[in-house]
């Protein structure tokens, strides 16, 4: 009874009870994961795709309309994310925008290339330590490389810098939401260790009596 009672005690100082105390934070708490629950496996993933885009955009320059063009043709061709970043970095180097139709004139390049030494050179010298992926772009032919590109087109996988924006600020409620609900268990908890405390070394006190007597 002592013990609940220190607790009591230390939730009512700060004007709130034990059951407030507890209510409002399952309240938070279920609220939060319920919203959270219910548009994490509808969102989470534009949401990556959009950070995708961002991150392409701001590496290579490109638009997000741009960004998500080649990023799809990459992806379709099994080029992974880091390594159409780092191609990317290489070309800016070399003053060529990384746009997907600069890529697609010099997969035309490289296909004209006759000896297999020098299309390999002509893919180090633009791509770098990505060549050895990259050259899936390069091997496939111009006019598969315009199909993909219009069929992203046409699937509606293109996000415009307005998408971008809106998932950004969807992250940054998200971590807002998540910032509240971790601030009311802070406001609590400092209500509540001091009592906690108190009952933990009470109970270790009592522990300690009762092996003297053992």
């Amino acid at each position: 009874n002592a013990s609940m009672g220190d607790l009591s005690t230390a939730g009512k100082k700060g004007g709130l009870s034990l059951t407030d105390l507890k209510s409002g934070l399952d309240l938070a708490s279920s609220g939060f994961k319920a919203v959270e629950g219910a548009v994490k496996s509808v969102i989470d993933p534009v949401v990556e795709y959009s950070n995708h885009i961002e991150d392409l955009g701001r590496n290579s320059g490109l638009t997000a309309q741009q960004s998500s063009v080649l990023f799809n043709v990459a992806d379709d061709l099994r080029i992974g994310f880091d390594t159409l970043k780092m191609a990317t970095k290489e070309l800016n180097k070399d003053g060529i925008q990384p746009s997907f139709e600069n890529l697609r004139d010099l997969a035309r390049q490289y296909q004209a290339i006759e000896d297999p030494v020098k299309r390999a050179a002509f893919a180090t010298d633009h791509f770098g330590r990505s060549a050895q992926e990259m050259t899936k772009f390069l091997e496939t032919s111009v006019t598969t490389l315009d199909d993909m590109a219009a069929s992203v087109e046409r699937s509606g996988l293109v996000m415009d810098e307005a998408g971008v924006q809106k998932a950004k600020a969807y992250q940054m409620a998200m971590d807002e939401a998540s910032d509240a609900v971790l601030a009311l268990k802070i406001a609590a908890s400092e209500q509540l260790l001091p009592a906690i405390t108190g009952v933990i070394k009470a109970e270790t006190d009592a522990i300690d009596v009762h092996s003297r007597y053992d």
